[in-house]
């Protein structure tokens, strides 16, 4: 029956209001509202530190996600600052071992083109000098000059495999018949030097997918290399094979012969240009030290292995195996 509305009063501002209420009428003397205004005033009060306290609770929550998102950030940031900094690093590096290269390629090519160069001026002016002594001259010039133009020539391969300006054309070829082929070929000139030339074909081989030209060229680059430097009587066999690893599964062939062998300390290095090693300088046998290398980047198209094993102990020879990987299907690298 009687009713006290009090303001709730904060900072000069009505946050909201006290209903008192009774049964009795007249229920509420001046002293009762003294009182119950004192009242008000201290809820007004708890109520205003209530929300400010939870205002700064709330804007400290949003301080603390924002500087944990900025030290994400700036970790992140930090991150990719130094992985762009690992990267421009090794691409420099990479630029400063590519002019090394271009360096030593440059002077390797000067120092080879040089010594043909050398001999053919050499013997033209002994011809000019000794007219009668042409016919014995000329075998010389020829041999050097051969000797300039398959060093041009396999500089260029080298140049068009590594742009990709050679044809690559794999189809499904037989290495047994492949192998045939070249060794009934190079047959004639294995007796010439009195060699013993023969195959061991794995029977059954499946057909492995290749471009049949340039695996051919690897084969005679191997068969050429046995046959230079195996002593006469000596022997140079064929194996063809299938092997299963851990990753692929191969097919491929071993040439192997019994000449000098490759010394051990040398074998990390025959697949890098004009390396030639003892073998080569000891018994003068003509080459550009591009061979193998020319098989290797062959191999790399392919996605292949060319790999050499020797004791490096004269007479127990060398063999150079190539694995073609015989789930190909044409991927080209």
């Amino acid at each position: 029956r009687s009713e006290l509305s009090l303001p709730l009063i904060s900072r000069g501002e009505v946050i909201g209001g006290l209903s008192i209420q009774s049964i009795r009428a007249s229920a509420f003397s001046e002293e009762n509202i003294a009182s119950f205004q004192a009242m008000a005033d201290q809820l007004a009060v708890a109520i205003s530190n209530a929300r400010h306290y939870a205002q700064l609770q709330n804007e400290l929550a949003e301080r603390q996600r924002v500087e944990k998102e900025v030290r994400q950030l700036n970790s992140e940031l930090e991150n990719r600052v130094a992985e762009r900094t690992r990267e421009l690093q090794a691409a420099n590096e990479n630029l400063t071992a590519l002019g090394q290269l271009k360096d030593e390629f440059v002077a390797n090519v000067s120092h080879e083109l040089r010594t043909p160069i050398t001999s053919i001026m050499l013997y033209h002016s002994l011809i000019e000098a000794r007219p009668a002594d042409t016919p014995r001259y000329v075998h010389h010039l020829k041999r050097e000059t051969d000797r300039l133009a398959r060093l041009i020539e396999d500089l260029l391969y080298i140049s068009r495999l590594e742009q990709g300006h050679t044809s690559f054309s794999p189809s499904l070829i037989d290495l047994n018949r492949l192998i045939h082929d070249y060794i009934v070929d190079r047959m004639p000139l294995a007796s010439q030097h009195q060699l013993s030339l023969f195959m061991e074909p794995q029977v059954d081989l499946p057909e492995v997918f290749a471009d049949e030209r340039m695996i051919g060229q690897v084969l005679s680059i191997l068969l050429t290399n046995a046959m230079n430097y195996t002593p006469s009587g000596g022997s140079i066999s064929i194996k063809t094979f299938t092997h299963q690893d851990e990753k692929e599964h191969w097919i491929g062939f071993e040439v192997s012969d019994n000449g000098p062998g490759i010394n051990v300390d040398e074998q990390e290095h025959i697949f890098e240009r004009f390396y030639r090693g003892n073998a080569g300088h000891e018994s003068q046998t003509a080459g550009t030290g591009l061979g193998l290398s020319i098989a290797r980047s062959i191999l790399d198209k392919h996605l292949g292995q060319i790999n050499v094993k020797s004791p490096g102990t004269f007479g127990e020879g060398t063999t150079f195996t190539v694995r073609l990987p015989f789930e190909n299907k044409g991927k080209e690298k």
